[in-house]
């Protein structure tokens, strides 16, 4: 905990997760939220979150003409459909949900079943834009997903990804329990997000706090990778020390 990042202990494996996606995850979420949330149902949302997105995306990547873009997590291509067509380039979405990727099929996109570190790209760079969108929460293995997306990207591709402040959930229900759930393996601050983008190479051109105000996204372009970046120790015991507090008001 010196450095700041949580996480689950002990998670579920690869295939288990793999499992998850395909047969529970949208089911749960619909228990949680108390409304179905499936393949159709949730396009809507998808698509205030393109719009939000593209506010943010498109004047600061408009003028690199990308080529292609791949959706990591990119469900039922709503978003990367959105994107690729105010940006005029192709997208691929990579998602774990059959039943999902068949919707971004039907939208024109190309697509490919299972998780990003299964993938394996036909070419070194043969991407101009990743989007890691509401999905590095979802990974199993952070450090190593940004280095595998540095190596699809070309010389001048950027990535857009955006994460859950754990700070700001914890904080803003009181409850340590209603900022962590099973689908995320790991739970990420300003801090711990600026190391990871850092030690794989990339660097923020850009930030934003999403509408919702517990999403924070970053528009990164490639950099020297940081082997020696370190988050500061008393990064880490602060944070250590808001989550006791916020504990200790929950038992009080």
């Amino acid at each position: 905990m010196a450095c700041g990042l949580a996480f689950l202990s002990p998670r579920l494996t690869a295939r288990a997760y793999t499992d998850f996606y395909r047969r529970v995850y949208r089911p749960l979420v619909s228990a949680y939220h108390g409304r179905l949330i499936d393949r159709v149902t949730v396009q809507a949302d998808q698509a205030v979150y393109a719009k939000e997105l593209l506010r943010f995306l498109a004047p600061r990547v408009k003028g690199r003409a990308p080529r292609r873009l791949i959706d990591i997590g990119g469900s039922t291509g709503v978003v990367a459909a959105a994107v690729a067509e105010a940006l005029g380039c192709r997208g691929l979405v990579l998602d774990p949900s059959p039943a999902e990727l068949a919707e971004a099929r039907a939208r024109g996109l190309e697509t490919r079943e299972g998780l990003l570190e299964e993938f394996e790209a036909t070419e070194e760079g043969a991407y101009d834009l990743a989007l890691l969108c509401q999905t590095v929460d979802h990974l199993l293995d952070i450090a190593g997903a940004l280095k595998k997306i540095r190596g699809l990207l070309g010389g001048n591709g950027l990535l857009y990804v955006d994460f859950v402040d754990f700070r700001t959930i914890f904080s803003r229900h009181g409850r340590i329990e209603e900022a962590v759930k099973v689908d995320h393996p790991y739970y990420l601050t300003h801090e711990t997000m600026e190391a990871y983008l850092s030690i794989a190479g990339f660097e923020a051109l850009a930030t934003v706090v999403l509408p919702d105000r517990h999403h924070m996204g970053y528009l990164c372009r490639k950099s020297p990778p940081r082997d020696d970046f370190r988050i500061p120790a008393d990064q880490g015991l602060s944070l250590l020390r808001e989550i006791r507090s916020v504990q200790a008001k929950q038992r009080s």
